[in-house]
């Protein structure tokens, strides 16, 4: 028997549908169906999911064991309850209602942290430059170099007013 028909046998004999198996293993019920036709293969992590949630070893899942392994008998109770829908911001795969199109909550956070930083900077500058007591020093006061025009090669001079 192929891992395909265990994946269906198991599921079947608990008595899950591939709608509520798609539900307590947070994947669509096209990727149950894709399993259980061999399409693809579910992962470990899916493998030991399924393992809880049929009750039975991973290895009854992925091949055939010597000695049949059986299911524990079926309890009588009532209807599993309906899991609430998640909207689609509580699954964070689109941004709250608040941010402009295109903005992910990643994309919000990295902004965020980025106009902390530039604010950061900004207050960081100011404070430095208020540590300093010395006036400004005026344009008469400030010593320049004086180019002669004489020697300049291919300067045109402008003169100044």
């Amino acid at each position: 028997m192929e891992t395909k028909q265990r994946l269906n046998k198991y599921r079947e004999a608990s008595g899950i549908s591939q709608e509520r198996a798609a539900e307590k293993l947070n994947v669509s019920r096209q990727t149950i169906s894709r399993w259980e036709n061999g399409v693809s293969v579910p992962s470990t992590e899916n493998l030991a999911k399924l393992s809880e949630l049929y009750h039975v070893p991973v290895d009854a899942l992925i091949k055939d064991l010597e000695e049949p392994f059986e299911l524990p008998e079926q309890k009588e109770t009532a209807p599993p309850a309906e899991l609430p829908e998640l909207s689609e911001q509580e699954k964070g795969e689109t941004p709250p209602a608040e941010a402009p199109p295109g903005f992910t909550r990643r994309r919000v956070l990295v902004l965020a942290g980025l106009a902390t930083i530039l604010l950061a900077v900004v207050v960081a500058g100011v404070l430095h430059s208020q540590g300093r007591n010395e006036p400004p020093v005026s344009n008469h006061e400030m010593k320049v170099e004086v180019i002669d025009p004489s020697t300049a090669l291919h300067m045109p001079f402008i003169p100044f007013e």
